[in-house]
């Protein structure tokens, strides 16, 4: 009877320790596919704060004598990081980081650039060089063109948030794109470059309308969420700049 009964007890104890490592496998599963959703964009925020004035203007002289966290940055958090898990947002959001920081190293890689800026490197097709970013050898314009721009739903406001490196471009954000303010970033780019003079502006006296030809470039892009250029204009025209 005392024999019988530890057996029982024993085969009681076996199960629940085999139960409270199913349970802890299922735990640790679970952490894992939180952090498979997450990249740590803290020390792009830093370089970004450091180096990137208020104007979207990049201190590229004291960045190429200290590029090491951006270096660092790339290659722990952009290269190779698998985004296949990401929600939508979060994986808008690797997008716009990678191309920026990606933009930035090709500037320090060559910098100081010869007149004509980022024009001159590659032979005038920059955004054509091949880089490994999230497991893949993809270049800044298919990242632009055939990631952002097929984007399902289209968003145009991509386009006031990745940086060119050109001064007709829309200006680099000095902190880090995030997947929880996303929504609010973008609409600050868009309020930011909408409401720059030099970008856009209205003469109403004449009813006639100056704007950047990014409108031109990727009209298909604005016209796929309003009626026309002006339309999308007049959405962030003359809104105070959110901080």
């Amino acid at each position: 009877m005392i024999k019988n009964s530890i057996q029982k007890k024993g085969i009681s104890v076996g199960m629940w320790m085999m139960g409270l490592f199913v349970m802890m496998g299922l735990l640790t599963l679970g952490v894992k596919s939180v952090q498979a959703e997450s990249v740590n964009y803290n020390q792009w925020d830093k370089i970004l704060y450091t180096y990137v004035n208020e104007k979207g203007l990049v201190n590229y002289d004291e960045l190429k004598k200290n590029r090491k966290a951006l270096d660092e940055f790339i290659k722990k958090e952009i290269e190779n990081t698998n985004i296949s898990h990401f929600s939508k947002r979060g994986q808008k959001t690797f997008w716009i980081n990678a191309y920026n920081a990606l933009t930035m190293r090709l500037i320090v890689d060559h910098y100081p650039l010869r007149f004509g800026g980022i024009r001159t490197i590659n032979w005038g097709k920059p955004w054509d060089i091949k880089m490994k970013v999230a497991g893949r050898s993809l270049s800044l314009g298919q990242i632009e063109h055939e990631i952002l721009r097929k984007w399902h739903p289209m968003d145009p406001r991509i386009h006031f948030a990745i940086n060119c490196a050109s001064m007709g471009c829309p200006k680099l954000a000095n902190t880090a794109y995030t997947s929880e303010q996303l929504d609010k970033q973008l609409n600050r780019e868009a309020i930011r470059f909408i409401n720059d003079k030099e970008k856009v502006r209205l003469d109403r006296s004449k009813n006639i309308l100056y704007h950047s030809a990014i409108f031109n470039w990727f009209e298909e892009d604005f016209l796929k969420v309003s009626a026309s250029k002006l339309d999308f204009i007049l959405k962030y025209l003359n809104i105070p700049h959110l901080a």
